[in-house]
């Protein structure tokens, strides 16, 4: 179950479309069970996706539905089995196909080009029955009273299939990922809105349109953050909801990692700076030369616990997202159910409050961007970088 792991790369996205509150337990199961996994080990298939339970990747029926209904959350995982034939082993297959071919037909110099064609399909599927398909899973986790799915996946590909895939299982409803500007509206109170639209920089509604015209979003607010870590106060509250108690204080900061880049226009120039950043020389530098920041580690501290996680700024992304560890007990009195969901439950509280300690950071700094003092503050940054 990824989503339990200590450490995990997760995104999210708002579920929109119609719910139904009348017997939205039983729609949620049967519609997992339509689309649940196939098995193709038997089979000539080349691959197969579906439905399978967080706890156990080999059951697609659900019989246990406690792992799929955790109140207030729907778990359930993505399934998908791929067999792949290397092509090196494919050609040499097959030219030894052609070989027996003509040594069986010595009237013929040469292989004729249908009987080629035929040659690799017989070798392709030669080749097919004799390799294991190779299976990818991710954990999905829908909070029922946010309406946020939380996915252990940042694969474009990956993340491109489960979205249809979850269209075409829960009809009518849709996937809408919270990239920076989605997050910020879904943060700041009514009243900040119309001083956010002002801001917004995009040309459409469309997320495509809202990610990349508003890059400046988590550039300029890892940029803050990055100054805020060496030269003003690192604590902060919490401000937002979520499992933690509003004016609870806790710490964060940059360290580590930072990615900087800037595109020149013959295409984008990179730098990773890794390790203890004493004084962000290096970042400073960058910055001069025309670089922004485009991800970073960043450390968040309650009590005596830490989250630690890579914030990919274009999309916001939590990349190796890290919580204090939670591990299931194995002995021979507790049920292995129990203690798998009691684990679950553990967990989504770390990361729960991991992500309202990172919002509430987020919340803070797009107040100061969109309605505060923002001018006085961008001018101290750049004469400390310059």
């Amino acid at each position: 179950m990824g989503i339990i792991k200590n450490t995990v790369s997760i995104c999210q996205f708002h579920i929109t479309g119609p719910v139904p509150r009348d017997g939205f337990e039983q729609w949620v199961l049967e519609n997992l069970r339509k689309r649940g996994f196939r098995n193709i080990d038997d089979s000539i298939n080349e691959k197969s996706s579906g439905w399978v339970s967080v706890d156990d990747l080999q059951d697609s029926t659900f019989f246990l539905e406690s792992s799929v209904l955790r109140t207030p959350y729907v778990c359930f995982a993505f399934r998908k089995d791929e067999r792949k034939v290397p092509n090196p082993v494919l050609k040499h297959t097959y030219e030894l196909k052609c070989t027996e071919w003509l040594a069986d037909h010595p009237e013929f110099q040469w292989v004729p080009k249908d009987r080629k064609a035929e040659m690799k399909d017989l070798a392709y599927q030669a080749l097919l029955v004799k390799t294991l398909p190779v299976p990818s899973v991710f954990d999905a986790v829908w909070n029922r009273d946010s309406n946020i799915l939380t996915v252990t996946t940042l694969g474009s590909k990956a993340l491109e299939e489960f979205d249809t895939f979850f269209r075409e299982t829960f009809d009518k409803l849709g996937l809408s990922i919270v990239h920076p500007y989605a997050r910020a509206k879904m943060l700041l109170e009514k009243s900040y809105h119309s001083r956010l639209e002002q801001h917004n920089e995009a040309t459409s509604d469309s997320a495509v349109d809202l990610i990349k015209d508003n890059r400046w979003i988590g550039q300029e607010f890892l940029l803050w953050l990055v100054y805020r870590s060496l030269n003003s106060s690192s604590d902060y509250q919490v401000s937002v909801k979520g499992p933690l108690q509003s004016g609870e204080q806790f710490v964060a900061h940059i360290n580590q990692r930072i990615v900087l880049a800037v595109d020149d226009g013959a295409g984008e120039q990179r730098m990773v700076l890794t390790g203890p950043q004493a004084r962000f020389d290096e970042v400073r530098a960058a910055l001069r030369n025309g670089k922004q920041i485009e991800e970073a580690s960043i450390v968040m501290e309650r009590e005596q616990n830490e989250w630690k996680l890579t914030l990919k700024g274009e999309q916001f992304y939590f990349a190796s997202f890290k919580c204090p560890k939670v591990q299931i007990e194995r002995d021979d009195i507790t049920d292995v159910a129990t203690e798998r969901e009691a684990v679950f439950y553990e967990r989504m509280h770390l990361v729960e409050s991991g992500l309202q300690m990172f919002d509430s950071v987020f919340a803070e700094f797009m107040k100061l961007r969109v309605a505060g003092e923002w001018s006085k503050t961008k001018a101290a940054i750049q004469k400390w970088y310059e």
